[in-house]
């Protein structure tokens, strides 16, 4: 009897150092071991696609096929529904069916203050459609990011995503039609 609780003891101590040295393994700190962050270098997708990467199959594989296409000389514009009554989402595409830009619509329940909050101050705002409304294109560049909103009633119309770019890049391809000086007084 006593050689069996002897074997039971060993045995329980070996089991004891086993658990300990895992424990003290630190790989094993802190619980559940966590993943490490991946660095993306496309911050802003829009349902998985990635402006200036993604292409006219990327999104239909995506999204499915869209309601229609719009041909251009310069490329193509794929048109979804956004469930939004008469605001389609938009994926603008170059010759080469390289995604370069997507408009989508949002919802009246989106808030400027609540999307910007961790976005910082845009790095350019520029004037266009909806001007007369109070609205403006605030643009992150870095995040290949931009809202279309009015900062008085906070009131967000779309969020688009391009490519990270510089500001002259931007303002001639993604944003050829926006000025960057208000043009209500020149009218």
């Amino acid at each position: 009897m006593k050689k069996i609780i002897i074997i039971f003891l060993a045995v329980l101590c070996v089991v004891l150092l086993l658990f300990l040295a895992f424990r003290a393994h630190p790989a094993n700190k802190g619980g559940a071991p966590k993943p490490s962050p991946v660095p993306t270098p496309f911050p802003s997708l829009y349902r998985g696609l990635a402006p200036g990467v993604s292409t006219e199959s990327d999104a239909v594989a995506t999204l499915g096929n869209p309601v229609r296409k719009d041909e251009s000389p310069g490329g193509a514009t794929l048109v979804y529904s956004s469930g939004l009554e008469n605001q389609p989402v938009n994926i603008d595409m170059t010759k080469d069916g390289v995604v370069y830009r997507i408009y989508e619509p949002v919802s009246s329940a989106l808030r400027y203050a609540d999307l910007t909050k961790n976005l910082g101050p845009p790095d350019l705002v520029l004037y266009g459609r909806f001007e007369r409304q109070g609205f403006r294109l605030f643009v992150f560049l870095g995040r290949g990011l931009a809202l279309l909103a009015n900062p008085q009633t906070q009131e967000v119309k779309e969020r688009w995503y391009f490519p990270q770019t510089d500001p002259d890049t931007f303002r001639r391809v993604i944003a050829p039609n926006m000025s960057l000086e208000s043009t209500l007084g020149q009218q």
